[in-house]
């Protein structure tokens, strides 16, 4: 099996971390970094993203991820979707389900858009070969960005790695 590692950070700068998104003023808090509150993950991509798992791609959870429980091991239930969730905070998840290495055992990652991408580009997949995937695939215009940049995951990670 072959293990694929990424890790994606994001940063805040620090004119931003307290400033109000209303008015550009210091003083209040911003806009969440990630927009994707309305956020749905398909069957298809949440099977996809177990395949990953399966695959070997290793994730560390952080907040912002979405994870998929398959084992409905966290209660109440998401107010997402039925067994996503967005990790926001972090202690609360590791301390629910037992630590860390737990998390990751019993949770799938469900990457975004961004992260997909940072996959792709990790698994050296170019910017074009994806622009053409998605332009061939018509995925820009039936909505379907994300899915397909599921498969070209999917795909990729099935590949021999290149020497």
């Amino acid at each position: 099996m072959v293990h694929h590692s990424v890790a994606i950070t994001i940063v805040i700068p620090e004119h931003l971390s307290t400033m109000s998104v209303a008015t550009g003023q210091p003083g209040s808090f911003p806009r969440p970094v990630l927009e994707e509150k309305d956020m749905k993950f398909s069957s298809r991509q949440c099977a996809l993203a177990i395949q990953f798992k399966e695959m070997g791609l290793e994730w560390e959870p952080t907040v912002g991820n979405y994870v998929y429980d398959a084992t409905a091991a966290v209660k109440p239930s998401s107010p997402f979707q039925e067994h996503v969730y967005f990790l926001l905070n972090y202690d609360c998840f590791m301390d629910r389900v037992g630590g860390v290495e737990r998390f990751k055992t019993i949770m799938t990652w469900l990457p975004t858009w961004s992260d997909a991408r940072e996959i792709l580009r990790s698994l050296g997949v170019s910017n074009k070969e994806v622009q053409e995937e998605l332009v061939r695939s018509r995925a820009l215009e039936d909505g379907s960005e994300l899915l397909k940049l599921y498969e070209l995951i999917a795909q990729h990670l099935s590949m021999p790695p290149q020497p």
